[in-house]
């Protein structure tokens, strides 16, 4: 509130915030826009991703309201508007997918997040979505036990082999793990492991990038994928993504408290 005494750089982010406020209920979004991707690069440069990361939810939301795949009109008066939206989602993620040579379905998907405080009462979670859709019921959740310091790609590699132990859940057409290159090619060993040839791919953080799997002389690159963030297909993976992040906090939460508690 402007009326309660504050520290000067509070105040500089208080005015700074009602200025690009006015600035998009003026129509200025690039100038938005353009100011918050400068602040975004600053952060990154002094290596603040998490400040950076915040940055970027901002950037998404402004350019999520503003693009034609969003119309809160047309969800008031289109019926199954957002049956539509989710089929284009899933229409346009395996096109993607087609174009670095994915052939999968992509129908039902899985999505893994890991949460963690200093490697202590880790959790990892499995959110499912079938034709675009959540469905919440097959969610599962994985209270980490191989390990208790912070290891994040150890503990993706156990949550996906306890999770294929479970032979009566029905198999996705994609995995989707929270991460970049490293997770995804500690969880790809697993698969290997097992023999599963499911495709699996990742949404790293920082700039929301799809990292890709591929075969190269019996080798595997990964290659990074930046989505324009009105793109259907970034926000699909997007939404499954943040779910499994929910959902693990959420978890990691509770077992916090009751470890509190004790």
């Amino acid at each position: 509130c402007p009326c309660v005494p504050a520290v000067p750089e509070n105040l500089i982010h208080y005015k700074k915030n009602v200025s690009r406020i006015k600035a998009f209920l003026s129509g200025k979004t690039r100038v938005v826009l353009n100011s918050l991707t400068s602040e975004q690069k600053k952060y990154v440069k002094n290596e603040e991703f998490e400040k950076a990361s915040e940055i970027q939810k901002r950037i998404d939301s402004i350019e999520r309201i503003t693009s034609q795949t969003y119309d809160p009109f047309v969800y008031l008066t289109t019926p199954k508007a957002q049956t539509i939206r989710e089929n284009l989602e899933n229409f346009e993620l395996a096109k993607l997918l087609a174009a670095y040579g994915i052939n999968s379905k992509v129908s039902r998907i899985e999505c893994y997040d890991i949460s963690n405080f200093q490697g202590k009462e880790a959790t990892g979670s499995m959110t499912v979505f079938i034709n675009g859709s959540a469905t919440t019921s097959e969610y599962r959740k994985f209270k980490i036990r191989s390990i208790s310091t912070p290891n994040d790609y150890v503990m993706h590699q156990e949550v996906m082999r306890r999770r294929l132990k479970h032979t009566e859940w029905e198999y996705p057409g994609l995995f989707i793990v929270d991460g970049g290159k490293g997770q995804v090619s500690m969880v790809m060993r697993i698969l290997a492991e097992e023999n599963i040839k499911i495709p699996i791919i990742g949404l790293a953080k920082r700039f929301e990038t799809i990292i890709i799997p591929q075969k190269n002389a019996g080798r595997y690159e990964f290659i990074e994928v930046r989505l324009p963030h009105s793109n259907p297909a970034i926000n699909l993976v997007k939404r499954i993504r943040d779910e499994a992040h929910r959902f693990a906090i959420t978890y990691h939460r509770k077992l916090r408290s009751k470890s509190f508690l004790k």
